[in-house]
């Protein structure tokens, strides 16, 4: 009797699928996903930090250290530093904007990537606490993909008291729920804090024979290498020619705005924007992370959501990695206590141990947004965000040192909104 011989060969697929099931995999097959698994990835506080009794800046840095020390497996994020101040600053941005509504419906709010449900818990405590009315009739909706950040959003809302009729946790891609979801046409909230850095990307390499594609092979006996094919993924080539990056103008456009983005002191920013232009016109095959699963994600908001207002809040700056690419992601693991910098080597998120995180180009985003058919959108820094809706004295230390708008100087907001029927005046003008 013959008996066929099956030869396993090697898988492969583009960069953000390799990303996707890094960061997701639920463990059905050979990989758990770092957000899959049952370890805390995003630290929450045994308490809120008591900011009105710290003397300055000195006592914030040694808190923010005492906290690091804690996580353990898991990361801070602002939303948990800030807690409940910065998740009632977005309730009052959306609250605000609800009432600017005509014959207002009831407020429904959909948090894509919840973590663990701390903004949830602070938004609905401030509508409870200060606009009964509206709580009354709210619906809070939380997307996570995340099996067990889901389970611990749903604990961290019952524990806050939180009504059972009022929220509504759904485990399953944002993408995926936007993408397929019925058409709901009326108003709606949607908002992401840390959402977006977490989306895989797509890594394109500009070369005389035209745009290229990363993709990672991985062999049968577990190794991995990065390799390139020409362009040619829909989704991929879709975003690209939204972001119109057919063209070196517009690479080296997005080189100036990474660097102009940089946090540090003014003096020096002539000296980076230079040295990041140089980079981007002197390399021979200049390399770029492309945001392919965000504007997935915003061409399925914008036609399962037509009448939302969009609240994504992120990083617009990261250190840069070696290797030099635009928008390089960091990638880090923890050791103990330790974080450990992977200096930017993405195939180690193979172990599902590395938390991939990228910067946002909030210009790239707004530019993507109006292409998928929203009507508008601006970008605003964290700090002016803030000063106009937090209650800026629950994080004010005795010196006069807030945090809240002194510190995460590298992150903004994107505020957009699907369409301009039944909507307010907004305010204009861009952060």
């Amino acid at each position: 009797t013959m008996v066929a011989r099956v030869v396993a060969a090697p898988v492969r697929q583009l960069l953000r699928e390799f990303v996707h099931e890094s960061l997701y995999a639920r463990g059905g097959g050979a990989r758990t996903g770092y957000f899959a698994s049952p370890a805390e990835r995003v630290h929450r506080p045994v308490a809120s930090l008591p900011f009105v009794r710290m003397i300055g800046e000195a006592e914030w840095r040694k808190a923010q250290g005492e906290l690091a020390a804690e996580t353990g497996a898991g990361f801070l994020t602002p939303v948990e530093y800030f807690h409940p101040w910065y998740a009632r600053a977005v309730g009052r941005y959306i609250v605000g904007e609800h009432l600017r509504r005509p014959a207002a419906a009831p407020l429904r709010i959909v948090e894509m990537g919840g973590g663990n449900g701390t903004c949830a818990a602070g938004l609905l405590g401030l509508l409870r606490e200060h606009f009964p009315e509206i709580y009354a009739t709210c619906r809070y909706e939380l997307v996570e993909i995340s099996p067990t950040m889901a389970e611990r959003q749903a604990r961290r809302l019952r524990e806050s008291g939180i009504d059972q009729e009022r929220f509504a946790v759904h485990n399953c891609s944002a993408i995926e729920w936007a993408r397929s979801a019925p058409v709901r046409p009326g108003p709606s909230y949607m908002l992401g804090l840390e959402l977006l850095d977490n989306l895989p990307h797509d890594l394109v390499r500009w070369t005389d024979r035209g745009l290229e594609q990363a993709v990672v092979e991985r062999g049968v006996d577990g190794s991995c290498t990065q390799l390139w094919e020409p362009l040619a993924d829909e989704a991929l080539v879709r975003t690209v020619q939204m972001l119109q990056l057919d063209t070196r103008n517009a690479w080296q456009a997005a080189a100036l705005v990474r660097a102009r983005s940089h946090p540090g002191l003014s003096v020096l920013r002539p000296l980076r924007i230079c040295s990041a232009w140089l980079d981007v016109v002197t390399a021979r095959q200049p390399c770029m992370y492309v945001p392919t699963s965000a504007a997935l994600l915003l061409e399925g908001l914008v036609r399962a959501e037509p009448q939302h207002s969009l609240v994504l809040a992120d990083f617009d700056w990261l250190p840069p990695q070696p290797g030099g690419a635009l928008g390089a992601p960091v990638v880090q693991s923890k050791a103990g206590e330790e974080t450990v910098d992977r200096a930017g080597r993405v195939l180690d998120a193979i172990d599902g141990e590395c938390d991939v995180f990228h910067p946002s180009d909030f210009g790239m985003l707004e530019r993507l947004y109006r292409a998928v058919g929203g009507a508008r959108a601006r970008t605003v820094k964290t700090r002016d965000f803030m000063r106009e809706y937090a209650e800026l004295e629950g994080t004010e230390t005795r010196s006069g040192y807030n945090p809240l708008v002194e510190d995460f100087s590298n992150t903004s907001l994107l505020l957009a909104r699907a369409s301009d029927a039944g909507a307010g005046d907004e305010r204009q003008g861009s952060g």
